[in-house]
C-alpha cells in the first residue's frame, strides 16, 4: 500500500514593498468632500487605489497628492501612523521584525553618542523632497534651529540611513533612486540579511544613481564624516543585531 506524503504547506509570501496605501470607500469621499482631491478631478476607487482616468481615453494612473495634501490627510485623521509620500503616492510603511527594531536601539545609541548636540538625529521622521516626504530609519541632518523649527529638507541632510530586510529590494532601487535625485550626498542601507553595511556616495541625480559604493562587513568599520566634523569610525558589528 503506497502511503501518500501530506501535502507541503506552502510558506506565506512577504509582501515587497513599496505598497500603495489602500483607502475605505468612506476615506475617498472624504478626501474629495475636503477638497484635497479636486472636484473637477476625474478619479475612481479601485480596490482601496486611488486613480486618475486621464482624458486620453480608458488609460487610468495612480493619483499622485503634494505634500501640502499629504499633510492635510494626516490632519483629517485619513492616514494609519505608519505611511510615508514617495513620489505623491501614500506607501505603507512596513511592520518591523525584532533584528529590525533592535538595530534601531544600537543605532540611535550610537549616533547621539558619537555626534555633537547642534548636529541633529532624527528617527522615522519625514525628509521633504519635491514630491515626497520620505520617513528613513534615520536621518543626520542640519542642527534645528538653522532651520527655524521647519522639517528638514534634502538640502539639509547629510547622511540618510535605512535599515533594510524585507524592504532591501526597495532600499536598493525606489528608495536609492529618490535620494540620488534629491542629491543625498550619503546613503546607507543596514543590510540585515547579509550582515553588511552599504554606503552610497557622489549621487548623479540626472541618472538616479550613486556613483561610490562601499559595502563594509563585520570585523570592518564604516566612516562617519559629518558636517567637516572629525571623521569617526563606527564597527559594523555595534550596528548589527
Amino acid at each position: 500500500m503506497t502511503t501518500l506524503a501530506p501535502p507541503m504547506k506552502s510558506a506565506t509570501p512577504v509582501p515587497m514593498w513599496p505598497i500603495p496605501h489602500r483607502f475605505s470607500v468612506e476615506d475617498y469621499f472624504r478626501l474629495k468632500d475636503s477638497g484635497i482631491i479636486p472636484s473637477g478631478q476625474r478619479t475612481e476607487l479601485i480596490r482601496g487605489l486611488i486613480t486618475d482616468i486621464l482624458p486620453e481615453g480608458d488609460y487610468r494612473a495612480p493619483h499622485r497628492f503634494t505634500i501640502a495634501e499629504y499633510d492635510r490627510m494626516g490632519e483629517l485623521g485619513l492616514l494609519p501612523e505608519r505611511t510615508e509620500l514617495i513620489r505623491g503616492e501614500v506607501i505603507d510603511k512596513m511592520p518591523h521584525g525584532d533584528p529590525h527594531s533592535m538595530c534601531l536601539e544600537l543605532l540611535y545609541r550610537l549616533l547621539v553618542g558619537l555626534l555633537p548636540m547642534p548636529i541633529c538625529v532624527r528617527c522615522q521622521s519625514p525628509v521633504l523632497m519635491a514630491d515626497s516626504a520620505p520617513e528613513p530609519d534615520f536621518s543626520i541632518s542640519t542642527p534645528t534651529s538653522s532651520r527655524s523649527g521647519r522639517r528638514p529638507t534634502a538640502d539639509d541632510v547629510y547622511i540618510l540611513i535605512e535599515v533594510s530586510d524585507s524592504t532591501l529590494a526597495g532600499d536598493r532601487t525606489t528608495k536609492l533612486e529618490l535620494y540620488a535625485e534629491n542629491g543625498i550626498v550619503e546613503y546607507w542601507i543596514i543590510n540585515l540579511p547579509d550582515d553588511c553595511v552599504e554606503v552610497y556616495t557622489r549621487p548623479i541625480a540626472a541618472e538616479l544613481r550613486y556613483e561610490g559604493k562601499a559595502v563594509y562587513s563585520r570585523g570592518q568599520s564604516v566612516p562617519l564624516n559629518v558636517a567637516g566634523l572629525a571623521a569617526q569610525a563606527i564597527p559594523v558589528d555595534s550596528l548589527l543585531p
